[in-house]
């Protein structure tokens, strides 16, 4: 029979993230650039078991998908105007895991099976996976059937942050927890992509015990053109921190996953936090430097070192062909924008906007300083 606790233990939700408004101002955009934009507070529509910030005017779809009480995950679709840019935010299809054992096997069960779990819902046998390598794995089953990965790994300080959380509570409910954070960087024929993932083992402290693993948070972008990675960087990490559970939904589920232990679940919430907090950090870096010059984004480590030479090319370019002028601003730095206004202006969130004459805007409250341009 196969084990229940572990598997309902980590049947985890992939939650995202606490709240915040992080706005900034819309513009024209030029060919081979994209604009700054603004963010609204989307609610899922299937629930209301979150809100979330998403680009405004982009298509946005999703919501909670629930296949059972204890396995829901919340989703998020976001593609910009005209599909250059397409961000995603966990998977309805992900179900929880269970490592195959000698006895499984010999009872013909197999590796890659989909069987029913205690609980009702699916339950995929496969080996664990870490976080890098479940990244590849989806990128491979949803995303392009013949990638060609050019960097990712385990993301130590994140994977360490989270094991710190997790242990105290893993303690406390019996088990033994380990999570890890990795991620993976691909080309898919003229297009680019980034998946980020984390995956948490579980098996029993002590004793004999089923050894079960989930894909606890899931996200990534499919971009068209490369000027667009660091930008797609920027929606992500800011629709991830920012997505946040409603109390109220959260109270019903939690009367309805009675089987929960406690600790658990405080782990769960643990992690979760770890996580925001790692992706908050990431999203305010890079809205400093957003359609800015690739190498000062770090989600472009993964490229640096294999199309080098791609860089160069992108650096020689002229502004004019790019369509491009660089503002510089002394608390932002350089930024690179469409060229098609004469002055650029900006303030204490870091928001762009252009005019046609040297007035200050007064769209979304004023509070705009002048920025120089090349």
């Amino acid at each position: 029979m196969l084990g229940r606790a572990p598997i309902i233990l980590f049947a985890l939700t992939a939650q995202l993230f606490a709240a915040s408004e992080l706005q900034t101002a819309p513009q024209n955009s030029a060919p081979n650039t994209l604009p700054v934009i603004l963010f609204d507070s989307w609610r899922d529509p299937m629930e209301s078991a979150f809100t979330v910030s998403v680009p405004r005017g982009w298509q946005i779809n999703g919501g909670a998908s629930r296949r059972a009480a204890v396995d829901v995950r919340n989703v998020v679709r976001a593609v910009s105007p005209g599909g250059r840019v397409q961000i995603f935010v966990d998977d309805p299809d992900i179900v929880p895991r269970q490592v195959p054992d000698a006895m499984m096997m010999r009872a013909g069960y197999r590796e890659g099976q989909t069987i029913k779990a205690a609980w009702g819902g699916p339950l995929r046998l496969e080996r664990f996976r870490t976080g890098d390598e479940y990244a590849r794995e989806y990128t491979n089953l949803k995303l392009c059937r013949t990638p060609d990965f050019t960097g990712g790994s385990e993301v130590p300080d994140q994977t360490a942050a989270i094991n710190r959380q997790a242990s105290a509570y893993a303690s406390a409910a019996g088990v033994d927890a380990r999570g890890s954070v990795g991620d993976a960087y691909f080309r898919c024929g003229s297009n680019y992509g980034y998946v980020i993932a984390t995956t948490v083992l579980a098996q029993p402290r002590l004793g004999p015990g089923a050894r079960t693993w989930a894909v606890l948070t899931l996200g990534g972008f499919v971009v068209q053109r490369a000027i667009d990675i660091p930008y797609a960087s920027y929606v992500l990490h800011t629709m991830t921190s920012t997505l946040k559970i409603d109390p109220a939904w959260q109270a019903r589920n939690d009367r309805d996953v009675q089987g929960l232990t406690a600790a658990v679940t405080r782990m769960q919430d643990a992690m979760m936090a770890s996580l925001a907090q790692q992706s908050a950090t990431l999203a305010t870096r890079e809205r400093s430097n957003v359609v800015s010059k690739m190498p000062t984004f770090d989600v472009m480590k993964g490229w640096e070192a294999r199309n080098k030479a791609m860089d160069q090319t992108f650096e020689k370019d002229t502004e004019v062909r790019r369509g491009v002028t660089v503002t510089e601003d002394p608390i932002w730095g350089s930024r690179s924008v469409s060229n098609d206004y004469n002055y650029y202006w900006t303030r204490a969130d870091g928001s762009i906007v252009g005019t046609r004459t040297d007035s200050p805007p007064t769209v979304d409250g004023g509070g705009w300083r002048l920025m120089t341009n090349h």
